[in-house]
């Protein structure tokens, strides 16, 4: 019995002389993450869109200010006072601003 508890002890001994320096050694790590993009050059701008279906020769007017054709087909006429008339079959989108950094997107169907 006296044989298997030294076996025992000496074999956890050279366990620990083995791996001592494991034990011993301190670990450091050092991570360093930079942000992608710093707060300040995030955007809150929000955007919303409007599906709005016309008959051809049919005016309209709509809300906002800065109107540009994101897609167009020539099927429409679009005023900067929002005036948007409909000249033949098609499909376009303009955009528009709205104040207060909101975006608008009229998608205009004209049938």
């Amino acid at each position: 019995m006296k044989k298997k508890l030294l076996a025992g002890l000496l074999a956890v001994s050279a366990c620990f002389a083995i791996s001592s320096t494991s034990f011993a050694a301190e670990v450091t790590t050092s991570t360093t993450i930079a942000p992608a993009v710093e707060a300040s050059e995030i955007s809150t701008q929000d955007w919303h869109q409007v599906v709005l279906e016309m008959q051809v020769g049919e005016t309209m007017w709509v809300s906002g200010s800065n109107f540009w054709f994101l897609y167009t087909n020539g099927g429409i006429e679009v005023g900067q006072d929002g005036k948007i008339t409909a000249l033949y079959p098609g499909a376009s989108t303009v955009v528009a601003d709205l104040g207060n950094d909101y975006t608008l997107y009229y998608t205009i169907l004209v049938k």
